[in-house]
């Protein structure tokens, strides 16, 4: 069987094409070919008419992630039924997609079909949702209406990149209850200028350049109160701020009853040192108290003098700050 131009729920397909038999309670699928404007899946499998079970092998090339995010998004029937929750959750998502199984027999549809489970290589390029953006997005994932989990994570964002694995549980029952997290992760080398536009951070008179590097981070809660098992060590490497340049920055940072704490933090800067401490809450509340030892004051002042400037101040600055708001 083969149909042309179709419309499934707002998505456009340009080919289905079917080969399939039954014998018994066993619906064989021989072959399906299913292709939209750019990419296409393929699928061979079995049915069970009886018992519903599902075994599943497909695999695709060049899926236009914008253009199947609403199936994606259908996949769990109770996710999106709040249509103001929908509006705050819902991102705008582009990228082109490629199913693969973790091994060779390609990706597997298994389960019921009342309760399916999808397990396979996802392998994303040019991905966009919102304001981020990665060259390249990866991971093997086994995705029920309950659950998903990500491993062997990997997101590529020149010159630096990502690497996670992730558990996402209670999606079937979210409206009720925030889903439980679980997170590892550690960032190499991250361009500290992109990270901040895509975090939305407007540039100041003052711009940051540097990367940021992490050791292991570990994040448990739900998607409404994430925490750190322990302090995620960050390091900005070859930091400047505006024209005045930081040797190197360690900061131990935690999250906690919706609070982000700075356990430590230190920057080598001017021969000395800036050290900071304190929290800042969810709902914007600061307290941070910060100090300077031993600042030669001439490298401060050293990228703010023109050559025809011959105001010389030297000397050794010490300071304590408390600021809240």
């Amino acid at each position: 069987a083969q149909a042309s131009k179709l419309q499934v729920n707002g998505q456009n397909f340009h080919t289905i094409h079917l080969e399939a038999d039954s014998i018994g309670e066993r619906f064989h699928l021989q072959n399906l070919l299913i292709e939209d404007p750019r990419g296409f899946v393929t699928a061979q499998g079995d049915i069970n008419s009886k018992t519903h079970e599902l075994d599943i092998r497909f695999a695709g090339d060049e899926l236009d992630i914008g253009s199947i995010n609403p199936i994606l998004s259908s996949f769990n029937p109770k996710n999106g039924s709040n249509d103001k929750e929908r509006e705050r959750t819902d991102f705008p998502i582009e990228g082109i997609a490629y199913l693969r199984g973790d091994a060779d027999m390609g990706a597997r549809i298994s389960g019921t079909w009342d309760n399916p489970t999808v397990a396979g290589r996802l392998t994303a390029f040019n991905v966009r949702v919102g304001k981020f953006e990665s060259e390249r997005v990866e991971g093997v994932v086994n995705a029920s209406r309950d659950r998903v989990v990500v491993r062997q994570g990997n997101v590529l964002l020149t010159p630096g990149f990502i690497t996670f694995s992730a558990l996402i549980d209670g999606l079937g029952n979210m409206e009720s209850k925030p889903p439980t997290v679980a997170v590892t992760a550690q960032v190499e080398k991250m361009n500290l200028s992109r990270l901040l536009t895509m975090a939305g951070v407007q540039a100041s008179r003052a711009p940051l350049t540097g990367s940021l590097s992490t050791g292991e981070i570990s994040l448990t809660g739900t998607t409404k109160d994430i925490q750190t098992r322990t302090p995620a060590h960050i390091t900005l490497n070859n930091l400047t701020v505006g024209d005045l340049p930081l040797v190197r920055t360690e900061i131990d940072l935690s999250l906690r009853d919706k609070t982000a704490i700075i356990e430590k933090a230190v920057a080598e800067i001017a021969q000395g040192a800036i050290t900071a401490q304190g929290t800042l809450a969810n709902d914007g509340t600061l307290k941070l108290n910060i100090g300077a030892e031993k600042l030669d004051i001439a490298s401060l002042l050293a990228p703010y003098q023109t050559s025809e400037d011959l105001t010389t101040l030297q000397g050794k600055l010490f300071a304590r700050a408390s600021v809240s708001g």
